[in-house]
């Protein structure tokens, strides 16, 4: 029986589709990138903030203060474009630095580590304030030009690392280009340094309570994440009244867990969406990276049923497959940015698009619509 006109044109496009997918996030790739992740989960497993109890032993222990993160570490990284002048710029992978020594709390405590109390009454959701507890007995180690009024200096310790070295800021991370020639190409190698101080306490009790099913993540999953804790990180809200001492709350930590368990068409739905927002989106509105991964948490949390998998699901036409997820991150996508409403993952009263109002935000759902229906 001769297939409809309509048949045909779907046939065409589903051809185009998986030739697409199987060229550029081809397997191939998948396997490149899983392996990249694994060998960085391999590094982050000697990754140990360091206690003053055990500050002279770290180096014999082999122990980093070190964590690396960011899409590279998580397996979720796109593939290397190349522009007209044959440049490659390498900068998805993040090193956080721990500073040695210095932690915070959310309140007072006897350990010996927690030099900083948290204070988040003048500050947006999601950022802080750190205090210095005049009660700590590791209060002599803190450099005195650190720390005014009592509040530590963010841009202080953001420098600490990067000194006489030309950086370039991008949110909490500093990043230093290292270029070298490689196959006749100039290859730009960015590293994106980020210091941090290791949070002693657990700061989003509501996702921890989170009415969700068990399926992603799971309940042995957040009790991990909860164990190991978060970091607080030197940047401000655009709208803060005191930047030089305002910090954010980082979950680089849990995200590298949660990574692991983004199943494998899910992770590779994820970096076609990734590739389509940055072709056809960024020029219209600022979509970093970290506002898409948002996106993929919250999918993955909210339609376990679409984006989780098992065996029989594998079975099943790959570019369908696909599809239904792709357009689903797409929906919440569009919602997120006409509501002008993006909670963040772990603590839900953050909104990141609370600064990213936009004039073009009509033309720019227009246009999510347009990549939805083709």
């Amino acid at each position: 029986m001769a297939l409809l006109p309509t048949e045909k044109y779907m046939n065409i496009r589903n051809l185009l589709t998986n030739f697409i997918i199987d060229t550029i996030i081809n397997d191939g790739f998948m396997e490149y990138i899983l392996s990249c992740r694994k060998q960085c989960r391999d590094i982050n497993r000697r990754y140990r903030p360091i206690s003053l109890r055990e500050s002279e032993n770290y180096l014999r222990n082999h122990q980093l203060p070190l964590l690396l993160t960011g899409s590279f570490a998580e397996g979720l990284n796109i593939p290397s474009l190349f522009s007209d002048k044959c440049t490659m710029d390498i900068s998805d992978c993040d090193i956080i630095y721990t500073i040695p020594l210095l932690t915070c709390n959310m309140s007072a405590t006897n350990r010996k580590t927690a030099v900083f109390l948290i204070n988040t009454q003048h500050t947006h959701s999601g950022y802080l304030n750190l205090i210095l507890d005049t009660n700590s007995r590791n209060i002599k180690s803190i450099p005195y030009e650190y720390v005014s009024d009592l509040n530590l200096i963010a841009y202080k310790c953001a420098d600490e690392i990067v000194e006489n070295q030309t950086t370039e800021r991008h949110g909490p991370a500093q990043q230093i280009d290292s270029e070298y020639r490689a196959s006749g190409l100039n290859v730009i190698y960015s590293k994106d340094f980020v210091v941090a101080l290791q949070c002693l306490s657990w700061p989003a009790p509501e996702w921890i309570e989170r009415q969700r099913s068990d399926l992603w993540p799971k309940s042995s999953t957040i009790k991990i994440i909860v164990q190991q804790g978060c970091h607080v990180v030197p940047v401000f809200h655009a709208k803060s009244n005191q930047p030089d001492i305002e910090w954010r709350y980082s979950f680089s930590y849990a995200e590298l867990i949660l990574a692991e368990e983004i199943p494998y068409y899910t992770r590779k739905t994820y970096l076609i969406f990734k590739l389509l927002c940055k072709k056809y989106l960024n020029p219209y509105f600022p979509l970093k990276t970290y506002y898409l991964k948002t996106i993929l948490f919250w999918c993955c949390e909210e339609y376990p049923a679409i984006f989780l998998e098992n065996n029989n699901d594998l079975l099943v036409v790959k570019i369908q497959f696909i599809a239904t997820k792709l357009d689903k991150l797409m929906e919440r996508l569009s919602k997120s940015i006409e509501k002008q409403e993006l909670p963040n993952y772990f603590i839900r009263t953050n909104n990141m698009f609370d600064c990213c109002i936009d004039s073009h935000t009509a033309s720019i759902i227009e246009k999510i619509q347009y990549l939805r229906q083709n």
